[in-house]
């Protein structure tokens, strides 16, 4: 067995730990200082980006907590859980989301930061007042549960993902679908868009992301590569990049423009599970199963690090390396 070592950069920093369960959710502030998480342990999560120490805990969801996002202005938090609430934070609750009925599993700020979008099990998209938790609009058109959401830059469109393998976009002025795009072989876990609202990236369990044109609503590209369900992707702020987190453990980048093999920024004890952006589109933060939240730097020129995937500089797998990586594999396939 051979470990492709010219294609990893090292983590810029230790672990960041203390949940007691799976890190599900992970979000930038937008100072760059601080990320919030999500956790299986039913709380939410402040940390110092810069030291690893938790600034903020924060109670209240009785269930599993999937999703966090930072407000645009970073003064607040909404959440999403198996409570089947959504929340809004500061240093203490603010605002309860009620009206889903069963686990919201995903929540998204609108741009100028009065509205929240959430997305349930219960198939259904709510558009809320955020700033009195009043219901807005439900969108309804997914045939499974809505797993994924994200703003359009503009505020004019929400798109969003379903376990029914599609990923839609809705046009808020008239609360209607206005696409679908299909292709997808396994469940659709989440969608991020590009700075320029020309193309959404999605990704998928059936181990791709996918990058699709609003203009054709076809796929232009096809992500391949990672080893297993890939729950995460986001488009980096500067639109060049966008990373995704996937159950082989792995986060990866990839150039939007080349096509190029992409570039594996880190490896998660266990699986990977989320991912985000800083302002910058320097640095990405990953959750994952085995609890912790990492910080990894991808600030190298592209066509460097082409250059050395391309390589494929290669070494024999330590015993210890061995013995990690086999038990990996051998737990995923036996799932």
């Amino acid at each position: 067995m051979r470990l492709w070592a010219g294609t990893f950069l090292p983590s810029p920093g230790p672990p960041i730990t203390g949940h007691r369960d799976f890190v599900e959710g992970v979000s930038w502030h937008p100072d760059g200082t601080r990320v919030a998480t999500a956790s299986g342990d039913s709380t939410v999560r402040v940390w110092d980006t810069a030291t690893g120490e938790q600034i903020l805990l924060v109670r209240g969801h009785r269930d599993r907590v999937w999703n966090v996002e930072w407000s645009p202005d970073g003064s607040m938090l909404a959440t999403a859980s198996s409570d089947r609430t959504a929340r809004v934070f500061t240093a203490e609750e603010l605002v309860v989301l009620r009206g889903h009925t069963d686990t919201v599993w995903c929540v998204a700020w609108s741009p100028d930061g009065d509205r929240i979008a959430t997305g349930a099990q219960d198939r259904c998209i709510h558009v809320w007042d955020a700033r009195d938790g009043s219901l807005l609009a439900v969108l309804r058109g997914h045939q499974d549960w809505v797993v994924g959401l994200a703003w359009s830059p503009s505020g004019r469109m929400i798109a969003s993902c379903s376990d029914d393998r599609t990923a839609r976009v809705w046009d808020l002025a008239t609360g209607r679908e206005s696409m679908v795009f299909t292709g997808h072989e396994n469940w659709v876990d989440a969608v991020s868009w590009a700075p320029d609202e020309t193309r959404l990236a999605t990704s998928s369990a059936d181990w791709t992301a996918r990058v699709w044109s609003l203009a054709t609503g076809q796929a232009e590209r096809v992500l391949s590569g990672h080893g297993g369900r890939v729950p995460a992707v986001a488009w980096s702020p500067d639109g060049e990049k966008i990373a995704t987190a996937s159950h082989d453990r792995t986060v990866r980048v990839w150039d939007v423009r080349s096509g190029e093999d992409p570039l594996v920024v880190g490896v998660h004890r266990d699986r990977a599970l989320s991912i985000t952006w800083s302002a910058g589109s320097r640095l990405v933060a990953s959750g994952s199963r085995d609890g912790t939240v990492r910080v990894w730097d991808t600030d190298m020129p592209l066509e460097e690090l082409m250059r050395v995937a391309r390589r494929r500089t290669f070494r024999t797998l330590t015993p210890e390396e061995r013995r990690t990586h086999l038990l990996a594999m051998r737990t995923e396939e036996g799932q």
